[in-house]
């Protein structure tokens, strides 16, 4: 990917070639992490593989910023949990089970039509919770992170919570305090935005109450943060009043995330560290943090990968409004090479806007296939043949291929089989679903549609081994001799076998059955009493 090396030239010409390179990346864990987050994992991800291809040294660090406040109550959580707005989300219990939302609704003709706010597999809420006593932050970033390493990511995790608990940040909160006049000059001259002259860009824990999201500092003496948990200093809860001091470290208190993004660039050393479009406007939280970084804490800003939102439908996913498919949906629905591949193969400055229809799958398989060297049995073959217990896959695949599949091509199209189950399971359209019959089914024909099975039949006898492509070519010459509109053809077809009008491609179809089965039911057919 050509994104990925002009980002490492870029590396490259900042450090020496024989230095280690740190790669970083960042979520806030207010919920079940939507399916936007694994961009930027991804992308950090596939820049850490590839410096390590290069025999460059690296290391890629994943943090759960799980010291950040609560400052909104996220979609599913009961209304009791307004009393933890303000708290960090490492010190907030795990909610109780709710009761879990309908996974979709269907149109008239059985087709699955998924909603933005309602599903099960893909929920952004919290439904399935275990009896558990992690915190409410540890829960959602350790779901997340098995996700990602689902498909293959697999960086070192840090806690925000415990890099302050351990005293990680503690020379940070000397510097900041220190230059604390040139910080409010930078919010001014960057955001345009005013602080007072005695604001210290300092979050106290509130002695009191316990909230971090509440608490004012405004000076700072003798190894003191002086703060005032403040009634109405933010908008989305209230303080609890109370006015005190005490030391920031340890744990004791943290930055404003802006600050405090500078901050972790300091202390991990970091090289690269890319963010989301949201981050990226003129005066925005990036060039904030960018500017504090270079002023205060004297360093070079990483290297930045500015990437695109992940849209769903359209829409801007949301973790704590509960807006998207989950990272964990999106996971448990194709394997993590499928995945990766989705993702990766649009550019970071490229908008994804992701649909869930039934032929997302099938499509992203062959389009994935197009681009592997090795032979792959098509996903939607494989999805059809899953249907039929009778029928060998595996041989299936090898008589389509003319050879013996390899250790790899065979694993494949094991992955295939699982993750078809599962798109037939939760996400295909109902025409693609169908039940063979083991009997002929009760229905009278039309006697040109006789006719043209009486035809089929005859040319079906001729070898015992078709291949679908043959068959299929073979049925349309008998519909057009025979003078039948196409519709009535294949639905003759479809309804002695599935008993229904419509189904796979009937070459295909008829193919991949057993020869005397194929023979009998269509000789039973011939054998209707006419309309």
């Amino acid at each position: 990917m050509q994104w990925v090396e002009d980002v490492i030239k870029l590396a490259l010409k900042r450090k020496p070639a024989m230095s280690k390179f740190v790669i970083t990346d960042w979520k806030t864990p207010s919920g079940k992490v939507h399916l936007g987050a694994l961009r930027g994992a991804l992308i950090h991800d596939a820049v850490y593989k590839s410096l390590l291809e290069k025999n460059k040294k690296a290391v890629f660090y994943y943090g759960f910023d799980d010291y950040d406040p609560m400052d909104k109550l996220p979609k599913n959580l009961p209304e009791s949990f307004q009393k933890y707005l303000g708290f960090p989300f490492s010190e907030i219990p795990l909610p109780p089970h709710p009761e879990s939302p309908a996974i979709h609704s269907e149109d008239e003709c059985g087709n699955k039509k998924y909603s933005l706010h309602k599903a099960s597999c893909f929920n952004m809420g919290c439904e399935g919770l275990p009896n558990s006593s992690l915190s409410y932050g540890t829960f959602f970033s350790k779901d997340f992170q098995q996700v990602f390493e689902k498909l293959d990511v697999t960086p070192k995790i840090l806690w925000s919570s415990k890099l302050y608990k351990q005293g990680k940040f503690n020379c940070t909160f000397d510097i900041v305090i220190k230059n604390a006049q040139k910080i409010r000059e930078i919010y001014q001259e960057i955001a345009s935005q005013d602080r007072p002259k005695d604001w210290l860009a300092v979050q106290m824990v509130c002695k009191n109450c316990g909230r971090i999201g509440t608490t004012r500092a405004y000076d700072f003496r003798e190894g003191k943060v002086y703060y005032s948990c403040d009634r109405d200093y933010v908008k989305y809860t209230k303080g609890c009043g109370y006015k005190g001091a005490g030391s920031p470290y340890d744990g004791n208190a943290k930055l404003p995330w802006k600050v405090e993004w500078a901050a972790k660039w300091f202390i991990l050393g970091t090289d690269i560290e890319g963010a989301g479009k949201d981050h990226q406007t003129k005066g925005g939280s990036h060039d904030l943090a960018s500017a504090i970084f270079e002023e205060v804490f004297k360093g070079k800003t990483p290297i930045n990968i500015a990437y695109e939102h992940f849209l769903i439908e359209g829409k801007k996913m949301s973790t704590s409004k509960g807006l998207g498919m989950s990272a964990s949906g999106f996971a448990d629905i194709m394997p993590a090479h499928l995945a990766r591949f989705f993702i990766l193969k649009f550019k970071p400055k490229v908008q994804i806007d992701f649909n869930m229809t039934a032929d997302f799958i099938p499509r992203l398989y062959d389009s994935f296939d197009a681009t592997e060297k090795q032979f792959n049995l098509r996903f939607s073959k494989v999805a059809f043949l899953a249907q039929m217990p009778h029928i060998d896959i595996q041989r299936e695949a090898q008589k389509e291929k003319g050879s013996c599949l390899t250790a790899r091509e065979k694993q494949n199209l094991s992955d295939r089989v699982k993750f078809a189950h599962v798109w037939l399971e939760k996400i295909a359209y109902a025409k693609y679903k169908f039940e063979l019959q083991k009997t002929l089914p009760k229905i009278a024909i039309a006697s040109r549609q006789k006719k043209f099975l009486t035809e089929l039949l005859k040319v079906y006898q001729t070898k015992k081994h078709w291949q679908g492509a043959d068959l299929h070519q073979q049925i349309h010459k008998i519909k057009h001799e025979v003078g039948i509109e196409p519709k009535l053809a294949f639905e003759a077809i479809y309804q002695i076998f599935l008993g229904r009008n419509d189904g796979p491609q009937a070459g295909w179809f008829l193919a991949g059955l057993e020869y005397d089965f194929v023979k009998k039911r269509l000789k039973q057919s011939c054998e209707i009493t006419k309309k």
